[in-house]
């Protein structure tokens, strides 16, 4: 009965975000993304992280100086690091990151691959750049996710069977997506990409969505916090100490 009860308490929850979100649709475009972001963040997830996972907004950076895209959500675990404030940008250090999140009014082609670019680019030049992620080989790198309130999302991706080869070859640094009321499509550890279709009257796409990414940084969070946990890691240091041009 009780699990009942949470159920129906959180499909009530996105109900009434989606609602929010096609009310202010008519708001100016510069608003209306962060208000997307509250919406995402301060209705679904915030309600379900653990209390360790904080968000913000901002620039993604590593020790070497390397920096992410603008990134709309960035999810990290404080009892690692937490962001600097710099020319009113949070800036959050690679180490405590756990996953980054575009949140989007209505998914087309061109907001897809935007995104994924992000995606590579923090993946390959921020995450990979920096050799810290090399000294042990299950130290997971940020996972990337990508939600859209409406909008009829991308057609390569109706059917479950095109879709899966699609997202292997046009989406490999995206650990999920899905559009409210079409589809959301997760990378699964066994199965690879895999497809939830929405139902009429049912969120369950976002449901699964929102349930799988929280369980993803979970693990993630863990993984991390143990890394740093095991030994004495000077991460700090290497962020703000004068590095001599000659280290001895």
């Amino acid at each position: 009965m009780t699990n009942q009860l949470i159920k129906e308490f959180i499909e009530s929850v996105i109900k009434g975000t989606l609602e929010k979100a096609k009310s202010v649709q008519q708001v100016e475009h510069r608003l209306l993304k962060g208000m997307f972001r509250e919406f995402f963040f301060d209705e679904l997830l915030s309600r379900l992280l653990p209390s360790h996972l904080q968000a913000t907004s901002g620039i993604i950076v590593n020790r070497d100086g390397d920096q992410s895209n603008e990134t709309d959500l960035i999810i990290y675990d404080s009892r690692i690091m937490r962001p600097w404030v710099l020319a009113n940008k949070d800036m959050v250090p690679i180490e405590c990151v756990v996953a980054a999140f575009e949140v989007k009014s209505i998914l087309n082609i061109t907001e897809f691959r935007d995104s994924h670019d992000k995606a590579t680019n923090l993946v390959s030049n921020v995450w990979y750049s920096d050799q810290w992620n090399h000294q042990d080989s299950i130290f997971l790198p940020p996972l990337f996710y990508l939600f859209a309130f409406m909008g009829e999302g991308l057609p390569e991706l109706n059917d479950p069977h095109q879709g899966k080869q699609w997202m292997r070859e046009s989406g490999p640094n995206f650990n999920g997506i899905c559009v409210a009321g079409k589809y959301s499509w997760m990378n699964m550890q066994a199965t690879g990409w895999t497809a939830e279709t929405a139902e009429s009257g049912s969120v369950e796409e976002i449901i699964r969505f929102v349930a799988v990414s929280v369980d993803n940084m979970r693990t993630v969070s863990n993984v991390k916090h143990n890394f740093f946990a095991n030994e004495h890691r000077d991460w700090i240091g290497q962020y703000i100490r004068r590095q001599p041009s000659n280290p001895r």
